[in-house]
C-alpha cells in the first residue's frame, strides 16, 4: 500500500497505522479513486504537505485515475485509532 509511505512529519508514523485514512473508494469504470481522511487536529500545520503526499501517492499507485483526498474531521481523530502493533514499537 503506497499510503503506508506518507508519514506525518510531526508524529513520525504513516497516516494508515496513526489511523488517518477512513475510507478508500475506487470506481474503475470513470477511473476515480477518492481518499476519505482526516488529521490529527483541524489546524494540523502538516496537512496541506501530507494531503499533497497522498495525492502524489495515490497519482503513482493508479495512474490515468482522478484522483480525490476528502478531509473530513467528523468522527474526530484520536490515539485509539493508532495501530496496535507501531504504538507498541
Amino acid at each position: 500500500v503506497h499510503l503506508k509511505h506518507v508519514d506525518d512529519p510531526e508524529i513520525g508514523l504513516n497516516i494508515v497505522d496513526l489511523g488517518l485514512v477512513y475510507a478508500l473508494n475506487f470506481d474503475e469504470e470513470n477511473k476515480e479513486v477518492q481518499c476519505t481522511m482526516t488529521l490529527t487536529t483541524t489546524f494540523c500545520p502538516m496537512g496541506e504537505s501530507i494531503t499533497n503526499n497522498v495525492m502524489s501517492a495515490l497519482d503513482m499507485a493508479f495512474p490515468g485515475y482522478d484522483v480525490d483526498v476528502h478531509l473530513v474531521f467528523n468522527p474526530p481523530w484520536g490515539m485509539h485509532l493508532i495501530s496496535y502493533v507501531k504504538f507498541r514499537l
